[in-house]
């Protein structure tokens, strides 16, 4: 019976072992990768500009009296809504700018890259990336920094935005980019007077209504050239737009899709307390809104993909306007990008199917 604790431990052990190797070979490999990311001269200004925004960020939170913990999750690519390794990039460098005014406050980004690799050695036969939330969950931080990056005119743009991540509220929006690329008109902002004020009322479990284009409610929703003219006395009211676009794009493409609905924000709880190893535990999950095909793919539709294939069954469907069946993952995926599209998460897929 001893030899077969130790046994036991001793496999264990090895297993760590392991474990820790190949994350420590993959953290080297990592920075090797994203070491000369920010080195041309539009990324150097984009890293001035960062500087700066967390500078702001750190200041405020530094007069919070509760010293809630933050992690900066998924910077993903604003067209492809996937993970890539300029995001990746960005959000190593963002987490390290925050370690270094708030050391005791953030989730050290090795860690977040740790949690990661333990979360597909826990679940290694699912195929896609950890959830966000699911990554937060086991940092055991309070509030999570997410966004999206883009490239606009070339430049390099950022999206933050930050979540409280129990109720799943919005708590602070800004951007980090070029003045040109914002919207015309003007939205006010909460002075830093009000700050203590909000701070309160957040606090005394006050909720606040969510929109796409609600800013902060902690702090001012704030850009760089607006930054630079505050730091020489200037005032002024500032922008920073949910969605980021170009001042030429026609007004129309900011109007609903052709023939898709708009998914709005929320969350629910996702999981179980029992069934399958993948489905638990029961976690709440908040979904930003998103786009949804308002019909099926038909046969005609599907035909139009050079690229694409699908099978043949006993339900087969035949007439161009019937929906296309036996199609598999990957060529349903390679339909979506031919059409500038993707594919829904799994949560957001449940998500908008309970919405009915």
């Amino acid at each position: 019976m001893s030899n077969n604790v130790l046994a036991n431990v001793v496999s264990s052990n090895k297993k760590t072992h392991i474990l820790l190797l190949s994350f420590s070979f993959f953290l080297f490999i990592y920075q090797i990768l994203f070491a000369e990311q920010f080195h041309s001269e539009s990324d150097v200004n984009f890293s001035l500009k960062l500087e700066i925004v967390v500078d702001k960020f750190s200041s405020r939170l530094l007069k919070n009296e509760s010293k809630e913990v933050i992690a900066v999750v998924d910077i993903f690519n604003y067209e492809t809504q996937e993970r890539d390794a300029r995001g990746d990039a960005i959000e190593e460098k963002l987490t390290n700018l925050l370690y270094e005014k708030l050391p005791n406050q953030v989730v050290p980004n090795f860690e977040i890259l740790y949690l990661r690799q333990e979360w597909k050695s826990r679940f290694p036969d699912i195929m896609h990336e950890p959830l966000t939330e699911d990554i937060v969950k086991l940092s055991n931080a309070d509030w999570m920094l997410t966004g999206t990056h883009g490239n606009i005119a070339g430049e390099l743009s950022l999206d933050l935005k930050l979540y409280d991540f129990k109720s799943g509220n919005l708590l602070w929006q800004t951007f980090v980019g070029s003045e040109k690329n914002e919207v015309n008109g003007e939205v006010k902002s909460i002075s830093e007077e009000m700050l203590p004020e909000k701070y309160e009322q957040r606090n005394s479990q006050v909720h606040f209504p969510q929109t796409e284009h609600f800013f902060a409610q902690d702090f001012t929703a704030t850009s760089y050239d607006r930054l630079l003219e505050q730091e020489v006395g200037a005032e002024s009211k500032l922008e920073s737009p949910a969605l980021v676009i170009p001042e030429t794009v026609d007004e129309n493409i900011l109007k609903n899709p052709e023939a898709m609905v708009k998914i709005p924000a929320g969350e629910f709880l996702m999981g179980s307390d029992v069934g399958d190893e993948d489905e638990l535990p029961d976690h709440l999950v908040f979904i930003q809104s998103f786009y949804l095909d308002q019909h099926e793919v038909t046969n005609e539709n599907y035909s139009k993909c050079l690229t694409c294939e699908r099978g043949h069954g006993g339900f087969d469907t035949t007439d161009p306007q019937q929906p296309v069946v036996y199609v598999d993952w990957n060529n349903a995926d390679a339909y979506c990008k031919s059409q500038n599209k993707r594919l829904p998460t799994e949560a957001e897929w449940e998500y908008a199917a309970r919405a009915g």
